[in-house]
């Protein structure tokens, strides 16, 4: 576990905690990344704006990351041919999935979401088979217009997020593959992010959840789906193959366009271009 980093790993973790309480606090809304980035492509109802500051937000922490630490580190192993494919299935899984490692992960499972636990488990345990191989073998409410200060705490909130994100070293997919190679060099520094951001927005939503509306909106907006079904297992598998391969999921990956990987492009834009697919064949 040479590649193991606990401590940059814990603070990142809680700023990712942080910034998905502040999204849940403020504004009512779940910071589900993919379900965030998808409602900006192919917005349903009143509510693009507030997709667009939060991956601004996103963006700038890490383009911040990247400055004070004198750039983003970018280990990929895939081949280009590679990180499309990966990028297709995270789209399109994410999608047929409803989240991602975000959505389900760290603001699901705070709510006891039963999908999310499954979705969750699901994509790492798919991920986990695949490298053991390798080594075997070598909105529908329309709410009124929001303050300003509304869309302040949401760009603050994307920030927050993408700070958390570089500085934890998830931007790098050397250390998402390290983590689901563990038949490998195993390198567990993406528990200790989970742990540290399930440590603050299992007890935050918790406390927001039981007040009767947000700070600046009128209402909670949270996804109403509580069934589980195949499109959902299939999804999250879907994804957690592609995220296995690439070493991304569309956090991460959108905070580390600041580096200008080639690898990091191919893969984002692979990414929407399968939730186009996602949107066109399934969504229609």
């Amino acid at each position: 576990m040479e590649n193991f980093t606990p401590i940059s790993a814990i603070m990142g973790g809680l700023l990712i905690g942080t910034g998905a309480m502040l999204t849940l606090w403020t504004n009512g809304r779940i910071a589900g990344i993919s379900g965030i980035l998808s409602g900006a492509m192919f917005p349903k109802q009143q509510g693009t704006l507030w997709r667009l500051l939060f991956i601004a937000g996103l963006l700038l922490g890490g383009a911040v990351s990247a400055i004070a630490s004198g750039g983003l580190e970018v280990i990929t192993q895939a081949s280009p041919l590679m990180t499309v494919i990966a990028g297709l299935l995270v789209g399109f899984g994410t999608r047929m999935g409803s989240g991602c490692t975000s959505g389900h992960g760290i603001c699901g499972i705070a709510r006891f979401s039963q999908p999310s636990f499954v979705a969750t488990g699901t994509l790492c345990w798919q991920d986990s088979l695949q490298f053991i191989w390798c080594a075997m073998y070598k909105e529908n409410i329309r709410a009124d217009s929001p303050p300003i200060s509304a869309f302040v705490a949401i760009a603050t909130s994307g920030f927050l997020f993408g700070l958390g994100l570089a500085i934890s070293g998830m931007t790098n997919p050397a250390k998402v593959v390290g983590f689901l190679d563990i038949a490998g060099d195993w390198d567990p520094s993406l528990i200790l992010v989970m742990v540290a951001g399930l440590g603050v927005s299992v007890p935050s939503f918790h406390f927001i959840l039981k007040q009767k509306q947000p700070l600046f909106t009128k209402q909670f907006f949270l996804p109403t789906r509580n069934d589980l079904d195949g499109k959902l297992i299939t999804g999250a598998a879907l994804f957690g193959v592609g995220w296995g391969i690439g070493g991304y999921c569309p956090g991460p990956a959108l905070a580390a366009l600041v580096s200008l990987n080639t690898n990091v492009i191919l893969f984002c834009g692979a990414m929407l271009a399968g939730m186009v697919i996602h949107h066109f064949l399934m969504e229609k």
